[in-house]
């Protein structure tokens, strides 16, 4: 979080025409990590609470929960950080 906040992770960005580029730091790829660290770990959480929950309608909104958190997280982790990571667009 500290080298987020600091702008330690982008080292420059800047929009031209149609397209906005930006040239990360090699420190970036820890970031994406942590990302990924942070979704599996509350994938694990609710998996637990799931298995542990006995009440048939706290399973079905544990259950949408957490394809809510996959669904949306894995496609904000690919297309806002991974692919502009790679590609160097947005």
């Amino acid at each position: 979080l500290f080298l987020l906040w600091s702008g330690d992770l982008i080292n420059e960005s800047h929009a031209h025409i149609d397209k906005f580029e930006a040239h990360y730091n090699q420190k970036y790829p820890i970031f994406l990590i942590w990302y990924l660290v942070l979704i599996f770990y509350a994938f694990y959480v609710l998996t637990v609470k799931f298995i542990n929950e006995t009440n048939r309608n706290k399973k079905n909104q544990i259950l949408i929960l957490s394809f809510g958190l996959l669904l949306t997280n894995l496609e904000a982790f690919v297309f806002g950080l991974f692919l502009p990571w790679i590609l160097g667009f947005y």
